[in-house]
């Protein structure tokens, strides 16, 4: 593929409404109804009809590659050489692969609400990571709201014991919020110069990389209505995600995360109304520090500011 072929896939930064705040919203607000629906089906599937996470990760992985396709390869947008030669596009494509792992082996054991709760903490990690990467200033009263979060993972995880206790599961989860951190980082900077579709499709190839020896090796062909719901979920997710990518392009990363933050908010009602989960009192009281040292962290972030 030659230099041109390969910068057609970019994008004229210059061009872009970059603040163009509400049609980034509502890209962030389908985003938000995609993913909602994803992690329902997810804990629906995995716990009510024993579908293999690998399995539903590839049937993602593959159904987001077309429909990446379907909707971006005529206007030239789509290319496979920088995935896998430009360094940002590498670290989507491995940050992809270990924060969607994560969470999808998490959602069906700890359920929609406690995961995505969990989940949510990436915006306290992206926010240290803003201040290495993007040149952002963290000021004494963020970082302690990051801490009154932190704090309320530790109630949200404990086992009524009266200790503080994270289990293996919950660090798992930990590891997606970190790495869905990262995620969040090299998506805001590729969307300066490449197409949303093409940011997805990256992950959706690594994913597919990754995860294929660990469908071989326990592969079991899901019934008829399995295979519709992981489908579901699977288009669900394609679009939540291009729709977030899209949602960056124009919005800052503080106020993008300040919307997807609904997410746990969402997930927990459909949690609750559709599969009975509950939350004992001081798991109530951690998940709302979770929740509002998260808003604080992000609220009135403005536009980040980047040295780049």
């Amino acid at each position: 593929m030659n230099d041109q072929n390969q910068a057609s896939s970019k994008i004229d930064d210059t061009r872009q409404p970059r603040q163009n705040f509400l049609r980034g919203a509502w890209f962030m607000v389908l985003s938000l109804l995609c993913f909602t629906a994803n992690v329902l089906i997810l804990k629906y599937t995995g716990d009510n009809r024993q579908v293999s996470p690998w399995l539903a990760l590839y049937v993602r992985s593959v159904l987001g590659f077309f429909v990446v396709i379907a909707l971006f390869r005529g206007r030239g947008l789509i290319h496979l050489r920088p995935m896998f030669t430009e360094r940002l596009m590498i670290w989507r494509g491995l940050t992809g692969i270990v924060g969607t792992a994560c969470f999808y082996w998490t959602v069906p054991i700890l359920g929609a609400g406690k995961s995505t709760l969990i989940g949510s903490t990436y915006i306290l990690f992206a926010a240290l990571m803003a201040v290495f990467f993007l040149k952002e200033r963290l000021g004494s009263r963020k970082i302690l709201w990051i801490v009154v979060a932190l704090f309320g993972v530790l109630l949200l995880t404990g086992k009524g014991n009266g200790g503080f206790t994270i289990s293996p599961v919950d660090l798992l989860a930990l590891t997606g919020a970190v790495s869905a951190a990262g995620a969040v980082i090299v998506i805001r900077q590729l969307t300066r110069t490449y197409h949303s579709g093409a940011i997805y499709l990256c992950q959706c190839l690594y994913l597919v990389l990754a995860i294929t020896p660990f469908v071989l090796l326990s592969f079991e062909w899901p019934g008829g209505v399995e295979f519709l719901l992981i489908s579901a979920a699977a288009v669900a997710a394609s679009f939540g995600q291009i729709a977030m990518n899209e949602g960056y392009r124009y919005l800052p990363v503080a106020t993008g995360a300040s919307i997807q933050m609904a997410l746990p908010v969402t997930a927990s009602i459909g949690g609750m109304l559709l599969f009975e989960e509950a939350f004992r009192a001081l798991q109530v009281l951690g998940a709302a520090l979770i929740l509002i040292g998260c808003y604080r962290v992000v609220a009135g972030g403005g536009r980040v500011r980047s040295e780049e």
